[in-house]
């Protein structure tokens, strides 16, 4: 980045590349939410993350921050971090994106509160007109209306609190603790937050990609799908096995038993035929 910008405009700068990467990757999380629950998604996310995170930590030479104990301001930032991704894909399963995106604004509107009360920041009228504005337009899409309420709106609008809380101690860490290390932990925090969510099994499709690439034959057997499919076939065939082997058995046993029963059937009606047919002597 030229050095001619100020500090102000490289913030803003980068402020605008991280809320595009995030409306992509919303984009992206709630078409994934059609067919993986919300802890899977969460989980693979924070996974991914803090392993592209961890590495670049230690690209940079921040090992030893690594290791270091967290301070507790770290640690509730990472908290912070955790909760609020888990409210805001469980919000983003149930509703739809531009409400979560409408009600998600009032995280600004949350900062510029917070950082008049702790840091003495000065705000002036239109800013404050603005604030009041963006929070009645956030009520319009959370509806406190009884027959209207949604508990994944309100999921939202925690999601947004948690965020803001979680950038206004950003400023309380300042540049005491490396950028990526922060991210690392936040990302380790998503983990075990999607972890903690987990309230149910995650579905046979998590762990198909696994599945196939264990089972499928050597390379050069044909396409990926036809393996997988010879795969499946396979071993439905070796389930069913035992029980197609089962059923023939017992059919066997039962063509016996008839055959038997017929040939004792014949044997007890013989003498009988033959008594009946013989010829009678008269022996006057």
């Amino acid at each position: 980045m030229p050095s001619s910008l100020s500090n102000n405009q490289r913030g803003i700068a980068a402020i605008l590349g991280c809320m595009a990467s995030y409306t992509v990757n919303d984009v992206l999380v709630k078409q994934i939410l059609q067919t993986y629950p919300v802890g899977e998604v969460i989980f693979v996310r924070g996974l991914m993350c803090s392993l592209l995170i961890g590495a670049m930590a230690l690209a940079f030479g921040h090992a030893a921050q690594l290791c270091a104990p967290m301070s507790r301001v770290l640690a509730s930032r990472s908290l912070c971090d955790g909760l609020a991704t888990v409210a805001f894909i469980a919000a983003l399963a149930h509703m739809k994106l531009a409400n979560v995106a409408a009600v998600l604004q009032i995280a600004p509107l949350i900062i510029t509160v917070l950082s008049v009360a702790l840091y003495r920041e000065a705000v002036g009228w239109r800013r404050w007109c603005a604030i009041g504005a963006g929070f009645f337009g956030a009520l319009l899409v959370v509806k406190p209306i009884p027959s209207e309420f949604s508990i994944w709106a309100v999921a939202a609008a925690g999601s947004a609190l948690f965020s803001a809380t979680r950038e206004i101690q950003n400023r309380q860490i300042g540049k005491a603790v490396p950028v990526f290390v922060i991210a690392f932990w936040g990302s380790v925090a998503r983990i075990d937050s999607a972890s903690a969510s987990a309230s149910r099994r995650w579905p046979p499709a998590a762990s198909e990609w696994a599945r196939t690439r264990i089972v499928s034959p050597r390379r050069g057997s044909g396409s990926g799908a036809s393996r997988i499919t010879g795969a499946a076939g396979a071993a439905a065939g070796a389930a069913a096995r035992p029980a197609l082997s089962t059923s023939a058995t017992i059919e066997r046993h039962c063509i016996r038993s008839r055959e038997a029963a017929n040939v004792a059937s014949a044997t007890m009606a013989a003498p009988s035929s033959r008594n009946a047919t013989s010829p009678t002597i008269d022996r006057d």
